[in-house]
């Protein structure tokens, strides 16, 4: 995300695309197994560094 952001402040009509092998919902310790694999989109809100996850 931090690079995304990055990318999106010094080229705000760019679209970025990225792939991910691992995904979490939040800090997870430990992660014991992958399930539920999806594609979905992560966008940027307003100016505060806030995200918007679908799905």
């Amino acid at each position: 995300m931090g690079a995304a952001e990055a990318i999106s402040t010094a080229m705000p009509a760019c679209e970025i695309t990225a792939f991910a092998l691992v995904r979490t919902m939040g800090f997870v310790s430990d992660i014991d197994r992958l399930v539920d694999p999806c594609v979905g989109t992560i966008r940027f809100i307003g100016t505060g560094g806030d995200v918007q996850r679908e799905p």
